[in-house]
């Protein structure tokens, strides 16, 4: 919208030159989503509290319920603050011209909205405990994600529709089995985008368990990328790190900001103890978010490093299942995820949450590091 009043000739001189700017435009997304979430946060949750949607600890993990006794009267559905703050930051402050904003603003529509869902049905069946299935969550999420590659395809240079290697050169990728096996080579790239946006997704969502965890971890995951979506949009910069040059994922730097301001004011009202909780409403779409900047930037190579912490509580999740049904009952873990294990080891919530914070930080260091491995 600030660039729209440029278009429309409303505004002229410096002040056109200020609204034209990527970093000034990022900037006030950053604040203007912060101060949202900030000033009509208590009021949000105080609303929440008076719709009782009131979370309710699972059943399945009765053996941490003692652990979780204080927080059964914290609403949830937070994450409807998170999205929509974020959206109304981008509404004003994002370029609606270029194609991946868009399209990383629907990811946060549609996987919130599932996510709602979920967290609505679970809220209802309360004698149950459980939202939609499993199955029918990961069927909503893949048809989510191929409506967004759909897309996607339909408006990227096709010299982006290709996986993307890591520590190899955007330039010196694809080569002679890009063109004598085109076919094959989109259909990898299909799966590959769809897995890593719903992995991404459900990776934050499971993630999501502990007063802050989350929110602080993908926000330093969303920062990262916000960098590194403008070293794509930058010709100088893709040029020396040797990634692929993506003129409008430069934009994206604002679409990041949104949710980065939007992250920081949550975690004040959800760090511990917390007022409020996410939910699959904020969860869902967070992840799904940072795997679609990583993929229209041609970045996703980064985002098992960035995301490490995620890819520790998915891995530990998976693993305790499939430890489980082989041997029948046998388990690796005291609980998962991982942060449950810990907490059933004797590790206090906020010892937990700060080193996963601090572990998430170093990892995100370190995936700006490989930059120069290639």
């Amino acid at each position: 919208m600030l660039q729209w009043f440029v278009t429309q000739g409303w505004v002229e001189g410096d002040l056109a030159r200020l609204f034209d700017s990527l970093m000034f435009r990022s900037a006030f997304a950053l604040f203007f989503s912060f101060l949202i979430v900030v000033v009509f946060g208590r009021w949000f949750i105080g609303k929440l509290r008076n719709a009782m949607l009131i979370d309710i600890v699972n059943q399945d993990l009765a053996h941490i319920k003692h652990d979780h006794e204080g927080k059964k009267t914290t609403p949830t559905m937070g994450g409807i603050l998170i999205i929509g703050s974020a959206l109304l930051s981008g509404l004003i402050c994002a370029d609606f011209t270029n194609s991946l904003v868009v399209l990383s603003l629907l990811v946060l529509i549609l996987f919130s909205a599932l996510g709602s869902i979920d967290d609505w049905v679970k809220l209802k069946r309360l004698q149950k405990h459980r939202g939609i299935t499993g199955a029918q969550k990961l069927i909503a999420q893949f048809c989510c994600a191929g409506l967004i590659l759909w897309l996607y395809i339909g408006s990227a240079n096709h010299d982006t529709i290709r996986p993307l290697l890591p520590f190899m050169r955007w330039d010196s990728d694809g080569g002679m089995w890009q063109y004598l096996f085109p076919f094959l080579t989109a259909s990898v790239f299909c799966i590959w985008f769809m897995l890593i946006m719903v992995g991404s997704s459900n990776a934050v969502n499971l993630t999501d368990g502990l007063d802050g965890l989350a929110t602080g971890v993908t926000l330093s995951t969303v920062i990262t990328f916000a960098f590194l979506s403008y070293s794509a949009g930058n010709f100088i910069l893709a040029e020396h790190f040797g990634i692929a040059h993506i003129a409008e994922a430069g934009e994206l730097t604002v679409t990041c900001a949104c949710v980065v301001g939007a992250l920081a004011g949550f975690l004040l009202f959800n760090s511990h103890k917390a007022s409020v909780f996410m939910g699959d409403t904020g969860s869902l779409p967070l992840g799904a978010f940072a795997a679609a900047v990583a993929l229209f930037s041609k970045m996703e190579w980064t985002l098992p490093v960035v995301g490490g912490i995620f890819v520790l509580e998915a891995f530990s999740v998976i693993l305790q299942v499939s430890v489980f049904k082989i041997t029948k009952g046998k388990r690796i873990f005291k609980c998962s995820p991982y942060h449950h294990h810990l907490q059933q080891k004797g590790y206090s919530e906020n010892k937990i949450v700060v080193s996963f914070w601090i572990i998430g930080g170093l990892l995100c260091i370190a995936g700006l590091a490989m930059l120069r491995l290639r």
